[in-house]
């Protein structure tokens, strides 16, 4: 998966409804002007804790 896939969805799935409509707005400007371009089309890992 891609940042700014699990980005747009986190937005959708976690913000939209919780938060304010400008302060959602800010979180997506900020998402589409500053994360996405920085980090173009990086593969998002899962990390997962290891299991004694």
């Amino acid at each position: 998966m891609f940042l700014k896939d699990f980005l747009d969805f986190w937005l959708r799935e976690y913000k939209i409804g919780y938060t304010r409509k400008n302060s959602y707005s800010s979180l997506n400007n900020s998402i589409e002007n500053h994360i996405k371009p920085y980090f173009k089309n990086s593969i998002l890992i899962i990390l997962r804790t290891r299991k004694n």
